[in-house]
Parts: structure tokens; C-alpha cells; sequence
């Protein structure tokens, strides 16, 4: 029977000083994978990232057996799942009275042996590798402003909001990349697919990723998950 392999790491890369990126990992017949990139300039960021993670997997392993055999209710379980961790943050942020608000980025997948479910909000990417080709899946919620880019979209910063959502069957040979803008920013595409494609095993394609992208720079913070699908 058709399963994925998941795996992730993180690093704080060669230039900042601390590491504000998470991922968790969530097991099971469906596995929830989440990336989540504290937003710089902002407080706490690292504390953002880890509610995001730490939240979605708890609802994940609260939520019902169907929502993880549909792909429309694991969508749906992803958008309700991420409202609620947004609305989590942007109490606290409420309560302790952030000048800057903590918030992050989010990029979260269900990897199901018959859909792949996914939601993001802000630059942190979903990519697909499918007969070599490596394609990005996400959008970015980015704006250019005096040459910067800024997020118009992201976890913990408004009341509300939505994430960005997309379900597809799960094509055989498959894999996959989750990763904070780090990653992309210190290792071009090209190099991120023969990772992936050449690597034994979901963490060896993970760690690969981590070691050049600092031996490339390591701009920023680094996180990426990997996962295979195995027949």
C-alpha cells in the first residue's frame, strides 16, 4: 500500500543568531507536515512559530478519522485548524501588548496515499518533484515595497484571516519540499530537485538541503521537510 516518508530539519544558517523557524511532524496513516518562519523585525517570532506548529499538530491529532481520508475535509480542516492557531497568536499578542505583533509564515500539507491537502500564508513554499521537473506549488503572499519584500498575508497579525488552500490526487513517484524562504533564497531550484531527486531517503534529502544551503550562504534561517511517497 502506497505511504509517504516524512522528514524534516532546521538550522539557523550562517547569519542570524537565532533560529525563529519550526517544523512539526504529525504521523499516522495521513501525515501533517508544517513549516512555519517567525516574521523578522517582529517580536518573538520564534514563539509564533512554534504555537503555529505545535497548534496545528495538536488539532491534527484531535481531529476526526474522515478528515484525514477526504481530500475536501482535510482542506477544510486546514483552513479551520490554521483560523484558530492565527486567532491563538493574535491574543496573545492582544494581551501582552506587542508593539510589533509576533507572527509567522505557514506552510502546512496532509500527504494522504490519495491527495495531498495544503494550506499557506505568507513565502513559505510547498514544491512537488515529478519526473525531474520541480515545480513550486504555493503562492507567495508577498508585495515588493521600496525594494523589500513584505508579507500581506501571514499568521497572528490581524483578528482574522485566511489561509490559501489547494487538494490534488497524489501522483505515484512523487515528492515533495516544505521550506522557510531561507532555503530557496540560499540554493537555487535546480540544485534543490537534484537534492531531492538523488536522495536515498526523506531525511538524507532534508539534511542535504540544510548543509548546502549554508555552504551556500545560509541567508537566513533554514528549515525544510521532504517527503516521499513509497509504493
Amino acid at each position: 500500500m502506497p505511504h509517504f516518508e516524512v522528514a524534516g530539519a532546521t538550522d539557523t544558517g550562517r547569519v542570524r543568531k537565532k533560529n525563529e523557524d519550526s517544523f512539526s511532524i504529525s504521523p499516522g496513516t495521513a501525515v501533517l507536515a508544517v513549516v512555519a518562519d517567525g516574521i523578522g523585525g517582529h517580536v518573538h517570532g520564534d514563539i509564533a512559530s512554534k504555537m503555529c506548529c505545535a497548534g496545528l499538530a495538536e488539532a491534527f491529532q484531535e481531529c476526526g478519522k474522515r478528515d484525514k481520508e477526504s481530500a475536501s475535509r482535510a482542506q477544510k480542516f486546514l483552513t479551520g485548524a490554521v483560523r484558530e492557531v492565527n486567532e491563538a497568536i493574535f491574543e496573545r499578542n492582544v494581551k501582552e501588548q506587542n508593539p510589533l505583533p509576533m507572527g509567522c509564515t505557514v506552510c502546512a500539507a496532509i500527504f494522504a496515499d490519495s491527495f495531498i491537502a495544503a494550506a499557506n500564508a505568507g513565502d513559505s513554499r510547498l514544491y512537488m518533484l515529478e519526473d525531474g521537473k520541480l515545480s513550486q506549488l504555493t503562492e507567495d503572499h508577498t508585495v515588493k515595497h521600496n525594494g523589500i519584500n513584505c508579507l500581506y498575508l501571514a499568521v497572528g497579525i490581524t483578528r482574522t484571516m485566511t489561509p490559501q488552500t489547494f487538494a490534488f490526487p497524489s501522483p505515484e513517484n512523487s515528492r515533495f519540499l516544505l521550506m522557510s524562504d531561507g532555503v530557496y533564497n540560499s540554493l537555487d531550484e535546480e540544485s534543490i530537485a537534484r537534492i531531492l531527486a538523488a536522495s536515498e531517503s526523506a531525511q538524507v534529502a532534508a539534511d542535504e538541503i540544510i548543509r548546502q544551503a549554508n555552504a551556500n550562504g545560509g541567508v537566513d534561517n533554514l528549515t525544510v521537510i521532504a517527503a516521499i511517497k513509497r509504493s
